[in-house]
């Protein structure tokens, strides 16, 4: 069966007969099928690894924030002592605090040193029990004139 077409141009007005042509083919091919199977499961694959990381990103972040805090308060008492307080006696110590009752505690030691008369310094080291990895560390100058303030 011929399918006619006219065509109106410079020349004129023309009927031009072309075959029509039918397709029974629908649908994908098996190697168009593989190929997007294929481009998904990549792109899942490094989507699910992106979200992974991100996931262990806030968790530590997490507890950085956490140990700060913690740094925070322990430096916060230490400044509100008088200068010539018992615990601002050169030399160290260190306590074992739990912020998470079912959690790992978190050792919290120091080391005052006297550097002059009227200077301090105090030297914060806070790590996790049973954790590796670098320790969140902080150093406090005490002064006698501001001592307790």
């Amino acid at each position: 069966m011929n399918k006619s077409i006219i065509l109106a141009d410079a020349d004129g007005i023309r009927r031009l007969e072309t075959p029509l042509v039918r397709t029974t083919e629908k649908g994908f091919s098996l190697i168009e099928v593989l190929f997007a199977a294929g481009l998904i499961s990549f792109l899942l694959a490094g989507t699910a690894e992106l979200l992974l990381t991100s996931i262990e990103v806030d968790r530590k972040s997490d507890r950085t924030a956490r140990l700060a805090g913690l740094l925070s308060s322990e430096l916060d008492d230490f400044k509100s002592k008088p200068f010539d307080a018992p615990e601002l006696t050169p030399g160290s110590g260190e306590i074992t605090l739990r912020p998470d009752p079912d959690g790992p505690g978190v050792l919290v030691a120091w080391t005052v040193e006297e550097v002059s008369d009227n200077l301090k310094k105090v030297n914060f080291t806070l790590t996790r029990e049973g954790q590796s990895g670098r320790p969140l560390e902080a150093v406090l100058l005490i002064t006698r004139e501001l001592a307790g303030r």
